[in-house]
């Protein structure tokens, strides 16, 4: 871990940034709005994946779209669109194929200036060569002020022990101007023509309203994906399926209420390595108390935050004894953590 990191009163400071933006979420939305307005972006509100897609196809300007996705996963329906034909973005940058449209998301953006930010995108020195750009902007990932950003971005720096992870940082604020060479060279008359590209900001919701509902999760928001949850948690080292943010989110939308239980030792990794201080422990067993199928005790809590008595179930008969004790009335816990034969804490040591 990084010095910053380290520092609990950083850590504080970054945790409070975030939770001033949650507690008036709606203020600071409508402020960037505004302001974005202001700067002459467009911005439009989704709130689901169908609804992006049907905003998105309503830019389309022709049955025959020339499109290049700067996008880390491109929704279905758009990636298999009739009225698109895909540009990569390394076509783009090498300025193979000019597309008409370029989609990419946003890493953050400011609600006291209407900026945007992207950070490392393959594009983004590129956006004055198309004449429509649509940025997807997660609601979760605004900032109230431009100091907040400022922490945000060093904090992200800092968890990669001091690199510097982002090379491009690109904020947005007004239209580029998009230049385009004029057919015919003319001695008497300008040989480029200038306009505004026409940049969409879409305000995407992506289920940030449903776990503001759910106190129980609504710090799952702060997270800023730094990837050290990840990185640190040994049940996803070996499952690749879900990291501890995604498990917390997970809790509110699966059908299958074992998904936490599956896929959780409630080590403490994630807790100690987060620079936003979520306290993973904590949502995840909240989660599990209130499981559809009730599938915790009033010991659950209490007991696997306790990390050096879950290091004891190492040993097959202390943790016979042990989950004997704790889930006398709940065969089904008891059975599945009585059947992990390999250790609970002890594969990054071994690693190490």
């Amino acid at each position: 871990m990084g010095s910053y990191i380290e520092n609990r009163e950083t850590r504080d400071s970054a945790y409070a940034v975030r939770q001033n933006y949650f507690k008036d979420i709606e203020k600071y939305l409508l402020g960037f709005e505004q302001k974005a307005v202001e700067n002459r972006l467009d911005v439009l509100w989704v709130n689901d994946e169908e609804q992006l897609v049907s905003t998105i196809e309503s830019q389309f300007k022709s049955k025959y779209n020339k499109v290049c996705f700067d996008l880390q996963e491109i929704p279905a329906a758009l990636a298999s669109h009739h009225a698109v034909k895909r540009i990569t973005p390394q076509a783009f940058e090498a300025q193979e194929i000019i597309p008409d449209i370029v989609i990419t998301n946003a890493d953050f953006a400011v609600a006291e200036t209407g900026e945007i930010v992207l950070l490392d995108k393959k594009t983004q020195n590129c956006f004055n060569l198309v004449q429509n750009l649509i940025i997807i902007l997660d609601i979760s990932k605004i900032v109230a002020r431009r100091t907040d950003l400022d922490l945000i971005l060093y904090i992200l720096a800092d968890s990669k022990h001091g690199a510097a992870i982002h090379e491009d940082v690109k904020f947005i604020r007004q239209p580029f101007a998009h230049v385009e060479a004029a057919e015919f060279f003319s001695s008497s008359e300008s040989n480029y023509s200038r306009q505004d590209v026409k940049i969409t900001v879409l305000l995407y919701d992506n289920g940030v309203s449903s776990i503001l509902r759910n106190e129980n999760l609504r710090e799952a928001l702060y997270c800023i994906d730094c990837g050290l949850c990840a990185k640190n948690c040994p049940v996803f080292a070996v499952t690749g399926k879900y990291t501890p943010i995604d498990l917390v989110k997970a809790g509110i939308s699966e059908q299958d209420s074992d998904t936490i239980f599956r896929n959780t030792t409630l080590c403490g990794n994630c807790n100690s390595v987060c620079p936003i201080a979520i306290p993973f422990n904590e949502l995840l067993t909240k989660e599990m108390t209130v499981s559809k199928e009730g599938a915790t005790n009033k010991f659950l809590s209490k007991y696997l935050l306790k990390r050096n008595k879950m290091n004891a179930l190492n040993n097959r008969l202390r943790r016979f004894v042990i989950l004997k004790r704790i889930f006398n009335k709940n065969k089904k816990l008891f059975n599945y953590f009585f059947s992990i034969k390999e250790d609970f804490f002890n594969i990054q040591q071994k690693e190490q």
